[in-house]
């Protein structure tokens, strides 16, 4: 008899057989894996949908149950160097490989010094060493494991072969400068191409900076052929640095090759194509190697080091040129230099995969070399507005720069050129000019070119500066300040000062700017110390005035200036009148004293001497008590506190002035009429202030309800 339950089995399992088959089938064409799910709930797309047991899906399809996978486990740590690993491994290799050079050339001297060798001899032993010492190095790094032992040795071959190309053709003459030209670029090659294949310091440093010293070390400092040889090893160096991004490498190879080629240009002294094609060659290479790296990455930032190091190539390699070359050539190739560098800042900064960094520094160094090319062939008026030309430059890269370095270092290009360009300025127009007159119109040209470069820079740097255009705005005024001095004197200056600080009041007005406001303030109190200083100097009120009338036009223009810039501020506009007043009446008691003088030749004599005199203090003091009893009657008409407060100070100084002065100074006759004088007005002043002044109103508490 069968069993029910077992032919049950065997039916499902071949099903399942068959439709495992299936899968296995549909997985083969639609390279998608199938797996079965439990029931689980479904969230997206159908909300309410459930899989019922045994449904097939993908796993595209349906995400994963259970829980997130745990996180990812650290990577380990990298093993820690020991000190005897580092002694025992590494020092012992380089410091090996260093000894085999230096026993190879002590072995070499020996062998010289004593006749074993000769010329031929000598160097085809270094070369078999060196060579010997490449291959064994490549050998054990292929085949025994990447050693510093290997490292070593390859390296030291690598020097040594570069050392002995210099000796053969620079020293000996034993092969033709070609031949050693090709044999030292092959070197280079080597050199550069083990150290990108190992990424080894090593190589570099021993190999490359090996060759690059290789001309000094066997005296060829004066060869042409040692100066081809230093161009390759330092495009060997600057490839690598390129490549592997090392910076040391590209400051030794500057520190290394820069003393060289200089030495060659001393000693040989080339002609102009050969000086221009070294300059030209070794700034290449290490503006290569400064931004190499940065071009080749799409790095977005350029490091200090690398900045610098363009820095000083670029000023290093013109101001050779321009030492070394004829005049004329000089100049061309600063102009040249310049240009290069311009066009290479505007090139990148339209790139894409250029770092503004490098744009901006590029940019600045043409900027500079310009500024020393207009130095050699302008002087004068127009090297003031090259240089004040140049700033506008500046500005508008400040406008384009980012926060951060770029900003600072195009900021700072911008202060020294308007520096420069106002210390030449200021060698035209010296201050001593300023009590004689200008001794010509240059200077004051040159003012005008600095002022006008320094306010356009401002605008131009305007966008989200603010604060750079504030003291742009404030040099430039001070300029313009500076020249109206140098231009004019006397009454002129004066009133040229205040008109220029009304002037300021109408663009402040117009325009709000705090600038113009503070400046017209500051041309305002300008023209009035000008006219106190030198026209109405405050000892004017005992002995008069030398011009009176020029005098009193200062004055008028001053209070006029004054007056005109309290309009810009609310809070200075009472403060400005009062000041304006004062002066005004300053002016009126100058004028008043002047015509009682006896003449320039009692200058000397007391008061109590002169009876005229003496008329004009009296005079005086009662043209003070007068407007203070006047001004005290308008406060009092017009319910104005300031002004009587300024009225009752007048008072007090005129009273102050009579009981000190004039009774110490004046005779009886003058004392006595002084007195009464003011006696009498004060009288006047006080019966006005109680006729006019309003009677506080009483407390309506303090008063009997009868009388409320």
């Amino acid at each position: 008899m069968v069993n029910k339950d077992e032919v049950r089995h065997v039916t499902i399992e071949a099903r399942l057989d068959a439709l495992e088959a299936r899968t296995a089938a549909l997985e083969a064409s639609t390279g998608k894996a199938w797996r079965w799910l439990a029931p689980v709930e479904l969230h997206h797309p159908l909300p309410n949908a459930r899989l019922s047991p045994g449904t097939l899906v993908s796993d595209e399809a349906v995400p994963p149950a259970g829980p997130p996978p745990p996180p990812a486990a650290p990577a380990p740590a990298a093993p820690r160097l020991e000190l005897e690993d580092l002694l025992g491994g590494r020092l012992l290799a380089w410091v090996g490989g260093a000894a085999v050079v230096l026993g190879l050339c002590f072995l070499l001297a020996i062998a010289v010094s004593r006749g074993w060798l000769g010329e031929v001899e000598r160097t085809l032993l270094a070369g078999s060493a060196s060579l010997a010492m490449l291959a064994l190095g490549t050998w054990l790094h292929g085949h025994r494991g990447r050693t510093d032992a290997a490292r070593a040795a390859a390296s030291a071959g690598i020097a040594g072969l570069f050392a002995t190309a210099v000796v053969a053709s620079s020293v000996y003459d034993l092969v033709p400068a070609l031949v050693a030209l090709v044999g030292s670029l092959a070197v280079g090659i080597t050199a550069t191409a083990l150290a990108l294949r190992w990424e080894a310091k090593g190589i570099a440093a021993l190999g490359i900076l090996g060759a690059l010293l290789a001309p000094a070390v066997v005296g060829a400092l004066g060869s042409g052929e040692a100066v081809a040889l230093l161009m390759v090893a330092s495009a060997a160096a600057a490839a690598v640095l390129v490549w592997q991004r090392w910076p040391w490498l590209a400051f030794g190879s500057f520190v290394i090759a820069t003393p060289q080629w200089f030495a060659y240009l001393v000693i040989a002294v080339p002609s102009a194509p050969v000086t221009i094609a070294v300059l030209a060659g070794f700034g290449a290479l290490t503006a290569a190697a400064a931004v190499g790296f940065e071009l080749r990455s799409s790095a977005g930032t350029m490091p200090v080091g690398s900045m610098l190091l363009l820095a000083l190539n670029a000023l290093l390699i013109g101001t050779v040129g321009a030492l070394a070359l004829e005049t004329a050539v000089a100049d061309g190739w600063l102009v040249c230099l310049a240009a290069i560098h311009l066009l290479a800042g505007v090139a990148a900064r339209r790139s894409q995969r250029v770092a503004d960094e490098i744009a901006f520094a590029a940019l600045t160094l043409g900027v500079v070399l310009a500024d020393v090319a207009a130095a050699r062939l302008l002087d004068g008026l127009p090297l003031v507005g090259a240089w004040a030309g140049s700033s506008l430059l500046f500005a508008g890269l400040v406008r384009l720069a980012a926060p951060g370095r770029d900003r600072m270092l195009v900021t700072a290009g911008l202060g020294s050129h308007l520096l420069l360009a106002l210390s030449h300025a200021l060698a035209a127009a010296p201050p001593e000019t300023l009590s004689g007159g200008p001794q010509d119109l240059a200077g004051l040209a040159a003012l005008a070119l600095v002022a006008a470069g320094t306010a356009v820079s401002g605008r131009l740097a305007a966008d989200g500066h603010q604060h750079l255009r504030a003291t742009l705005d404030g040099i430039a005024l001070a300029v313009v300040g500076y020249q109206t001095a140098i231009a004019l004197d006397g009454v002129g200056l004066t009133v040229a000062l205040a008109g220029e600080a009304v002037a300021l009041v109408l663009v402040a007005r117009r325009s709000g700017d705090e600038v113009a406001s503070g400046a017209a303030a500051a041309f305002a109190g300008a023209a009035l110390l000008h006219a106190l200083a030198v026209l109405a100097p405050p000892a004017a009120l005992v002995v008069g005035l030398a011009a009176p009338l020029e005098a009193a036009v200062a004055l008028v223009a001053a209070a006029a200036g004054i007056a005109a810039a309290g309009l810009v501020q609310p809070a200075w506009r009472s403060w400005a009148l009062a000041a304006a007043a004062v002066i005004e009446l300053y002016a009126a008691s100058v004028e008043l004293v002047t015509p009682f003088q006896p003449g320039l030749d009692t200058r000397g004599l007391l008061l109590t001497d002169l009876d005229v005199r003496q008329q004009g203090q009296a005079l005086l003091s009662t043209l003070w008590a007068v407007v203070g009893v006047a001004t005290l009657v308008v406060g009092l008409v017009r319910d104005n506190a300031a002004v009587r407060r300024g009225a009752l100070a007048l008072l007090a100084l005129t009273v102050g002035k009579v009981f000190l002065y004039d009774l110490a100074s004046l005779t009886s006759l003058y004392r006595a009429g002084s007195f009464v004088a003011l006696g009498l007005l004060l009288l006047g002043g006080a019966y006005a202030w109680q006729r006019i002044r309003p009677q506080p109103v009483p407390d309506l508490r303090t008063v009997p309800g009868a009388v409320r």
